[in-house]
């Protein structure tokens, strides 16, 4: 038996992540590659966002193949891209 799901929280898992990892290249004043990330907004848009079946956001967090890999050094915990993953499939909720 698993449990419950855990909820995950936009602004307790995902904003705290994306804050730390991304928003230093990715925020209106430096928005490397065009991409914005100081919002829900924008994050989610990119999140629900989808090449070829997978999220935008998923594809560069998780280095897949065709996608640009994110952050470029180093990568974000496993622990964390779950969050991602689950959030996403909770329909990326503004928690």
């Amino acid at each position: 038996d698993q449990g419950q799901l855990l909820e995950i929280s936009f602004a307790t898992h995902i904003w705290p992540s994306i804050n730390r990892s991304c928003v230093g290249c990715h925020s209106a004043s430096f928005a490397s590659g065009g991409i914005v990330l100081d919002s829900y907004n924008d994050i989610s848009g990119v999140a629900n966002a989808e090449r070829d079946g997978t999220s935008l956001l998923l594809g560069v967090i998780r280095k897949e193949t065709g996608f640009v890999a994110m952050p470029p050094t180093g990568s974000l915990e496993a622990c964390t891209i779950r969050q991602f993953e689950m959030w996403i499939e909770q329909g990326t909720p503004d928690n």
